[in-house]
């Protein structure tokens, strides 16, 4: 019978214990700040900082903790001519974490280009992908009606990615856009959309383009975003600043 009273005891304590703890702001455990672990969630508007003085500005997440896969993964990396940047450097990151990077950069092209191809749905059962980084919008800053326009090519490129994990990364404006952003923003969710429309780049001769060393950069701030923010593969910060991909796939204007 004592046993019992003493088990009794024993587990009241243990619940006076923890409702103590669980109310406190500033508690470690094991080297992790259990305040800090109760308030993982973005708040709208908040504030991300790569490397450089530039900021960005990340829509509030839908999801309330980012997991981290750590196993070695396959990713495939699509879009425009931006991705020639953002490759190079994410290839660092792939390379130091046991991935396989496949990055296909199609020039000129758009997200009508993509869904009309079909070609992220070919990728995507050739290569077989865990996981899926889209870069398009770059070449539909200016278009009219943007939204009636491209919302049915958005829809399709999601599609195709299916059941694969994704994010996608918002075009670098140069000028303001007439909603291309807002646009894949809406279809794609503030938990798969990285938007760089306000971050400050370095540009090339043309204006446009962030500069390789710019692009660097931006690479670093969407994989701080997607570590706090989306379900990734490892991505643990590479000693090294470029990589090339596993194998990267040019196509032209013209394919």
């Amino acid at each position: 019978m004592r046993a019992y009273i003493k088990l009794l005891i024993l587990l009241i304590v243990s619940f006076v214990i923890m409702s103590a703890l669980s109310e406190l702001d500033d508690l470690r455990v094991f080297g992790h700040d259990i305040a800090t672990m109760k308030r993982i969630t973005l708040d709208a508007g908040e504030t991300a900082l790569p490397l450089s003085d530039t900021a960005e500005i990340v829509m509030a997440p839908s999801i309330a903790i980012a997991v981290e896969d750590t196993l070695p993964r396959t990713i495939l990396m699509i879009g425009d001519s931006m991705i020639e940047g953002l490759s190079r450097r994410m290839g660092a990151y792939a390379y130091h974490n046991g991935h396989k990077l496949y990055a296909v950069i199609w020039y000129g092209s758009t997200t009508e280009k993509w869904s009309e191809s079909g070609r992220l749905a070919q990728y995507a059962d050739s290569l077989k992908p865990d996981y899926i980084m889209i870069c398009l919008g770059g070449n539909e800053l200016f278009i009219r009606d943007i939204k009636e326009k491209r919302r049915g090519c958005v829809k399709e490129i999601v599609s195709e990615a299916g059941t694969i994990p994704y994010v996608w990364i918002g075009p670098p404006n140069w000028k303001d856009d007439t909603g291309i952003n807002e646009l894949i923003r809406s279809e794609v969710g503030d938990d798969r959309f990285f938007l760089s429309k306000y971050m400050q780049f370095e540009r090339a001769s043309d204006g446009c383009h962030p500069t390789r060393e710019s692009s660097y950069q931006w690479m670093d701030s969407v994989v701080r975003w997607m570590v706090k923010t989306v379900p990734h593969p490892r991505l643990d910060t590479p000693p090294m600043k470029v990589k090339n991909p596993y194998e990267t796939i040019v196509l032209t204007p013209d394919d």
